[in-house]
């Protein structure tokens, strides 16, 4: 793999990973945080199987992708 394909697939995944957070804080914004039985262990147990966590793990998928695979030889 290239340094040029290196660099995109870790653009990529950075860019998959923070439209995720952004989309955590839209989650996190619609969560009624007044209520006395708000539970993160509960919140993030609900983020699962969201765009949100599908888009992380693509985020996480392509990031790992780009540092893992090394160089080709020239």
């Amino acid at each position: 793999m290239s340094f040029v394909q290196k660099t995109v697939l870790l653009f990529i995944g950075a860019h998959f990973l923070s439209s995720a957070v952004i989309l955590l804080v839209f989650d996190l914004n619609a969560v009624n945080h007044f209520m006395n039985d708000f539970s993160w262990l509960h919140f993030f147990q609900d983020l699962y199987g969201t765009v949100t966590f599908y888009t992380a793990c693509l985020g996480v998928f392509f990031f790992f992708i780009g540092t893992v695979i090394p160089l080709k030889k020239t």
